[in-house]
């Protein structure tokens, strides 16, 4: 260990996603973080999500991280993403975008990599504004072939260069770095020897690069927050779930209010006995409830869609599914679906693309919603006394 490194006994907040997390470091997904502080002496706490994106493309957001990472005060946050926007789903992917000449959070596009990158910058100065901020931009993946842009990643970095710029955040260019790509972590090689796959470095491979990213961070200087940040999103409030006698139980579902570490009221979903869902021949354990909003609200024009619930018990390597559907008089519905393999035991908050959905029944009229029905499966290897409770839901214009 270095004691005379300058971060020694420093505390690090780490967000990213698999290549932050480690997810093929065979010494116990430490990835670079453990590393450093195994090196350094750096207290550290890694938040990084596999899978996860900067933008909207993918359920999980990085800026999601930070909104439930432990509340501490940090000298570094250093974040690392942008793959999983480039990849998205293989097929859909998160367009790069344009920088705004703008530090308002209302104008920022987050289906795209360009607006969120703006969010998250907003969001880690607002709410950690004594850490040093750094960005890493991660090495290249010429044989990451068949999932998007990853293979190519020039225009999502360039953009975001150019945005780190704008902000004052202080970035380690990997993606530019000849030595780091053809020498160190020989990407460009088959077989590989210091990465797992095409994405993902091994162990070797994080032993190799950690030394470059813990210089980098001795070399960062104090927070470069911009003077003026504003923040004047513009929200339609669908539901507050502070009112439970609006609230229906339906299969065997039980209904009870509860409230938010905050002190917000939310409504608690309790699914005691197995329903008739059945999905590859596994029996799961089910709640459903529905609403009937006060009022009919209109969100035809919201582009993102945000849920705040909390859930009873860590969703690590278990399969969890929940369900939203939003509905007028007929039964036709938009529908969000979440997957929550990988969620922890809390409180949390989804964006979902709103424009870019696939997940329709009939021909919903988003601008006279009336109704809000919420589903959960979750498997049986999940303990019987699970508790999913939603606190609110909203729509950003």
């Amino acid at each position: 260990m270095e004691k005379q490194s300058c971060l020694f006994e420093k505390k690090a907040l780490f967000s990213g996603d698999s290549i932050s997390y480690g997810s093929s470091d065979s010494a116990g997904s430490r990835s670079w973080a453990y590393r450093i502080s195994r090196d350094r002496g750096l207290d550290f706490c890694n938040v990084s999500r596999s899978g996860w994106s900067v933008s909207t493309i993918r359920t999980g957001r990085m800026i999601d991280q930070l909104q439930h990472a432990p509340k501490e005060l940090y000298d570094y946050v250093i974040l690392h993403g942008g793959v999983n926007d480039a990849w998205g789903d293989g097929t859909v992917y998160a367009p790069v975008g344009e920088m705004t000449d703008s530090f308002d959070r209302k104008d920022y596009d987050l289906t795209t990599y360009a607006g969120a990158l703006e969010e998250l910058f907003h969001y880690t100065y607002t709410h950690f504004p004594q850490a040093k901020v750094g960005y890493i931009i991660n090495f290249a993946t010429p044989l990451a072939t068949r999932i998007g842009h990853v293979t190519d990643m020039e225009a999502y970095y360039a953009e975001g260069i150019k945005i780190c710029e704008k902000w004052g955040v202080q970035y380690l260019d990997l993606y530019h770095n000849e030595y780091v790509n053809k020498t160190l972590m020989e990407v460009d090689k088959q077989p590989f020897c210091y990465m797992a796959d095409a994405v993902h470095p091994n162990a070797a491979g994080y032993e190799r690069l950690s030394p470059i990213i813990g210089d980098w961070m001795e070399s960062l200087i104090d927070n470069q927050k911009p003077k003026t940040l504003t923040d004047t999103l513009s929200f339609v409030t669908v539901c507050q779930c502070d009112d439970l006698a609006l609230w229906q139980g339906t299969d065997n579902t039980q209904l009870t209010a509860c409230q938010t570490p905050d002190g917000v009221p939310a409504v608690q979903l309790y699914g005691k006995s197995q329903n008739e869902n059945h999905v590859r021949g596994w029996e799961w354990l089910g709640a459903r409830a529905e609403c009937t909003l006060t009022e009919a609200v209109d969100l035809s024009e919201c582009a993102l869609l945000r849920l705040r619930f909390y859930i009873s018990q860590d969703f690590f390597g278990q399969a969890g599914q929940m369900l939203v559907e939003f509905m007028g008089e007929e039964e036709d519905s938009f529908r969000m679906f979440f997957g929550f393999d990988g969620f922890p035991k809390g409180w949390h908050e989804i964006t979902y693309n709103a424009k870019g959905t696939r997940f329709y029944r009939g021909n919903p009229d988003l601008s006279k919603i009336s109704r809000v029905r919420i589903t959960w499966y979750n498997h049986n290897n999940c303990k019987e006394d699970f508790i999913l409770a939603v606190a609110d839901i909203h729509g950003q214009r």
